[in-house]
């Protein structure tokens, strides 16, 4: 399997930062990037809160 973009592995960092206290939602990232510079990222929040893209 080919290694995921620095991107990609900054979104799945945040989704394992917030492994376990998500649920009963899954444990997501997002990283936005605008050309080469992630501008925003988040994780999916405790039930009840923002998902990861709204973070």
């Amino acid at each position: 399997m080919a290694e995921a973009s620095p991107f990609m592995q900054r979104a799945l960092a945040a989704a394992r930062g917030v492994r376990g206290h998500t649920s009963p939602n899954p444990w997501v990232g997002a990283a936005l990037v605008r050309g080469d510079r992630v501008v925003a990222e988040g994780a999916t929040s405790p039930d009840g809160g923002p998902h990861a893209e709204a973070g």
